[in-house]
């Protein structure tokens, strides 16, 4: 038993009556299935808000509803990985798989959703994502945390500008450019659409150039 608890040493219970039950491997496994089912259609789900995010933005429509809706899925999908990621663990080398499968579901999630957040939170990136990442799987379900968690508290907020971190992300722009530009033109509607003339003193001609073929596939592809 180890270290003896004291009920151990007052005769309350002895080691012989501790029972622990262990879970099969296979048990683990099947249960494991089932989570990377729920986890596959998840992603899917994630993958489509993205897409119509990215749509609605490039059409001068930010959309916090749905940008909500994408942190949300974006927590959740991060959650239940780590949750498999421990039973991989127990699995031992019969979780190899599983770890692979799970480094698949989750590429490019964190980044997504926090980039979500960085653009529609009214609060530092950093304090939104530490409420949203202390809530519980039941907390996460209920949107209302989350637009508390981006300090919105009323419906009329919801039709702000967004300053457009996470399209932007998608080019081959440093951050730092990033950043210039949007402190410069202020929103993705206005960056999109800028003229050359705008754009110049912060990027050559080239970079100007390779920016506006990358903008119009990031269209083309969401």
């Amino acid at each position: 038993c180890g270290a003896i608890h004291p009920s151990l040493k007052r005769g309350r219970i002895s080691c012989e009556s501790l029972r622990y039950m262990l879970q099969s491997p296979n048990e683990i496994l099947r249960k494991a299935s089932e989570h990377i089912h729920l986890l596959e259609n998840q992603r899917e789900l994630f993958d489509t808000y993205v897409s119509r995010l990215t749509k609605s933005e490039f059409y001068s429509h930010s959309n916090l509803d749905l940008a909500v809706t994408l942190i949300q899925k974006g927590m959740l999908i991060q959650k239940i990985i780590e949750d498999l990621r421990r039973q991989a663990v127990e699995l031992g080398k019969e979780g190899t798989l599983l770890k692979i499968r799970l480094k698949e579901i989750k590429g490019g999630v964190a980044k997504e959703t926090d980039l979500a957040i960085k653009d529609y939170t009214k609060l530092d990136i950093g304090r939104s994502k530490m409420l949203i990442e202390d809530l519980s799987y039941d907390e996460i379900l209920d949107e209302r945390n989350i637009f508390s968690a981006l300090a919105y508290e009323e419906v009329l907020s919801r039709t702000e500008p967004v300053n457009g971190w996470r399209i932007l992300s998608k080019t081959s722009l440093e951050e730092v450019q990033i950043a210039e530009i949007i402190r410069k033109l202020g929103a993705i509607d206005k960056i999109i659409r800028a003229e050359s003339s705008q754009l110049a003193d912060i990027l050559t001609s080239e970079q100007i150039e390779t920016f506006r073929s990358e903008i119009e596939k990031i269209n083309l592809n969401a």
